[in-house]
């Protein structure tokens, strides 16, 4: 089983890490172990507004820390947006069908809109097409779980029938993961709301092998 590391950098414009002198070493520390014979994912969060949903700065980012350290893949992505412009380097995304909700309407009386701060919903048919530059070699899809929960689907490279399919019910409303691992690395995937019943989608994860750097751009 892979050691997944995860750090947390939100640039927001006030210091985030009052109380520390050097709150970066052990972030500096992983990163070096990656040159070495550590085998892990960093994994970076950045979260902000109209630079970051572009995916502009924080793409160069990503394309140098992967150069240096390891590609770990695009990481996290939204399966629907509230806004126009969302974009990421590498992997094209269209989107189609859903509702999406975000935590900036606050509009959800059960306040859960993820890890990306929306959810996107369908009951039925909705679909969020990723295509990579380069092949992926697994897919996490991130969701809600709750009674009157649906299917969801996962198309690989263009197949005519789904590759996966995980069912979305739980008997008390909670948030789950679905980890699927590809027979062999791709560079399309297709996630649909399979019907019986509402799924409620955070997003995706796309890892490129078990080592190395992804870095989120979490647009708000």
């Amino acid at each position: 089983m892979r050691s997944l590391l995860t750090t947390i950098l939100c640039l927001v414009g006030t210091p985030a890490f009052a109380g520390g002198s050097e709150p970066l070493n052990n972030f500096f520390e992983r990163l070096a172990g990656l040159e070495g014979k550590d085998t892990r994912i960093a994994k970076v969060a950045w979260y902000g507004d109209s630079g970051v949903i572009s995916d502009g700065y924080t793409g160069e980012l990503r394309a140098r820390l992967q150069k240096r350290f390891g590609d770990a893949g695009p990481g996290f992505m939204l399966a629907s947006a509230t806004f126009d412009d969302y974009l990421r380097e590498g992997v094209r995304l269209k989107r189609q069908g859903w509702e999406a909700s975000s935590v900036i309407s606050g509009d959800l009386d059960s306040g859960r809109y993820g890890y990306g701060g929306i959810v996107a919903t369908s009951y039925g048919g909705a679909t969020a097409t990723y295509e990579a530059k380069e092949p992926v070699s697994a897919v996490e899809v991130w969701y809600q779980g709750h009674a009157k929960g649906g299917k969801l689907q996962l198309f690989i490279d263009g197949a005519g029938e789904a590759s996966a399919t995980q069912s979305t019910k739980m008997d008390k409303v909670g948030d789950d993961v679905w980890r699927v691992v590809l027979d062999k690395p791709a560079k399309s995937i297709k996630l649909r709301a399979g019907g019986d019943g509402q799924v409620r989608v955070y997003g995706v994860v796309l890892d490129r092998g078990d080592k190395g750097v992804q870095l989120d751009a979490v647009g708000i």
